[in-house]
């Protein structure tokens, strides 16, 4: 709680990485990151300027504030990037969603919670399906267990 007279503790490049990282954690977060940084143009900073509060290259800066007077708030939005296609179709993807929802054990996996090993083996056994651990490890973040 902020009192009068109180004096702000004082933040340092640690802090400057921690909320840099947060303002880029969900598509939500870095568009509302770009807003941030259109705003401080439109406020009268140079790109450069803002570049370097904001932690970003001028370049990006400047293809924001261009975005922004195209298409306005919407041109702030993520673009949709091509990737390599999912292993899994939609209907194994949902069918996954509700294996991560019950304890490992009861999918003859091992362990009491579900981790990368256990989501590759289960995969594997289930769909014939090999990945790496890493790539089952963000399957299980994306997927919300």
């Amino acid at each position: 709680m902020y009192t009068a007279g109180m004096r702000t503790p004082a933040l340092d490049s640690r802090d400057f990485e921690e909320l840099r990282a947060l303002a880029r954690a969900t598509p939500a977060a870095r568009r509302q990151h770009r807003l941030h940084a259109v705003m401080l143009v439109a406020g009268g900073l140079s790109c450069r300027a803002v570049a370097g509060l904001l932690g970003d290259s001028p370049r990006s800066i400047e293809y924001w504030v261009q975005r922004y007077k195209v298409n306005k708030y919407k041109g702030l939005k993520d673009k949709i990037r091509p990737g390599r296609p999912s292993c899994l179709s939609a209907g194994q993807r949902a069918q996954v969603v509700d294996a991560l929802a019950a304890p490992p054990s009861q999918q003859s996996a091992s362990g009491l919670s579900w981790n990368g090993p256990a989501l590759r083996a289960y995969l594997k056994r289930v769909y014939g399906v090999t990945l790496g651990l890493r790539q089952t490890q963000r399957l299980i973040a994306e997927l919300g267990s």
